[in-house]
């Protein structure tokens, strides 16, 4: 007896023993990284805001405009003829010319050629006429002398053929003062044609432009074929006379030349204002060391077209608009963002005036 309560106690620890392993086993089923899950709390995130200052200032609207560099002088040169060959053309694009420089003609050798059957046709008319006169000079003469020393005829017959004599001269020479005047005329209006066939540079200057292929060309009356201009004189331009109440004469403007020969940063003056009609006329005070503009240069000048002063402002970024409404935002008591409604007057190139819903020293959330 006491035998088989011994046996049952070593069976029992063999049992918990197996029990435990088993336990332990079931245990090890978790995976290593579930041992390691932690949580925690999601902390709510702090906004930080830049914020900027209503303040007292001007608030200044400019306008961009743009400025050419010109000559002040030029020419356009056209023939007055039309349809006739050009046969010689004498420059070339950037040829520097001289004022009365022949440039280009048209054909004329046939019209010379009238021109010199006309002159010989005048001039020996002229001749016929003072010796017309002359011969019935000596014509009279001899019918008087012959019936004062001859006897020839009588007086009245004498009388009789003086008279015919001189209103046969008469007619004469009238017929040939009008054929002169006629070919006079004639002459006249060539010449005209051979002077308008050729065309003549009226200044100093470099050619800027030869139509392509003008040689050989038919000539079309009024049409520019050549361009002279004078590039020794030159002046930055604006288009539009509407700016001209913005300029005053000691006026020192910037402007930067954005394209051509001479780019970089300049300061202008208004030049020449009373002649400020269809351009409004600027000369260089300074320019980009070693460099100089060519004609056709273009850039930009700021120009003031609206202007505040001592004004509550603030900065653009830090209004928005809503329906046409104006708005910013700023932060209440407890650092919480709240919109505010303003009135807002001039909108400047960095700034806005500001007429009422804020006060000098004001808060607003610049982003």
């Amino acid at each position: 007896m006491q035998r088989k309560s011994m046996i049952m106690k070593r069976i029992c620890s063999c049992l918990g023993a197996v029990a435990l392993v088993f336990s332990l086993t079931a245990c090890s089923t978790t995976g290593p990284d579930d041992e390691k899950v932690i949580i925690v709390e999601k902390e709510e995130e702090q906004l930080v805001y830049k914020l900027t200052v209503a303040s007292v200032g001007d608030v200044v609207k400019t306008e961009r405009i743009k400025c050419t560099y010109q000559q002040m002088k030029d020419q356009d040169v056209s023939f007055a003829l039309n349809g006739r060959r050009v046969t010689k053309v004498y420059v070339k694009e950037g040829d520097m010319v001289k004022k009365g420089q022949l440039l280009a003609e048209l054909g004329s050798e046939d019209i010379r050629n009238q021109m010199d059957d006309l002159e010989y046709q005048i001039a020996r008319n002229k001749m016929l006429l003072e010796h017309s006169q002359i011969n019935e000079d000596n014509n009279i003469s001899l019918l008087w002398a012959n019936l004062l020393y001859y006897r020839m005829g009588s007086e009245n017959s004498v009388k009789s053929q003086v008279a015919n004599m001189q209103q046969s001269g008469r007619y004469y020479r009238e017929d040939l003062q009008d054929k002169i005047g006629f070919d006079e005329q004639q002459l006249e209006s060539l010449q005209k044609t051979v002077k308008q066939s050729s065309v003549y540079a009226n200044m100093d200057g470099t050619v800027s432009f030869v139509k392509e292929n003008l040689e050989g060309s038919t000539s079309e009356k009024d049409e520019v074929v050549i361009s002279v201009i004078d590039n020794t004189d030159c002046l930055f331009t604006v288009e539009g006379v509407e700016y001209a109440d913005r300029f005053e004469a000691d006026d020192l403007l910037n402007m930067d030349v954005i394209s051509g020969t001479g780019t970089g940063a300049y300061v202008l003056k208004p030049a020449h204002m009373e002649q400020w009609k269809e351009k409004l006329l600027f000369s260089i005070v300074e320019q980009p060391e070693g460099i100089s503009p060519e004609v056709g240069a273009m850039g930009y000048m700021a120009i003031v077209v609206d202007k505040v002063e001592n004004a509550i402002c603030l900065p653009l970024e830090a209004i928005h608009t809503a329906e046409d409404k104006r708005y910013v935002y700023v932060l209440d008591d407890d650092g919480n963002r709240q919109l505010l409604w303003i009135e807002t007057g001039l909108e400047g190139d960095t700034s806005v005036q500001v007429l009422s819903g804020l006060s000098e020293g004001d808060k607003v959330i610049l982003r």
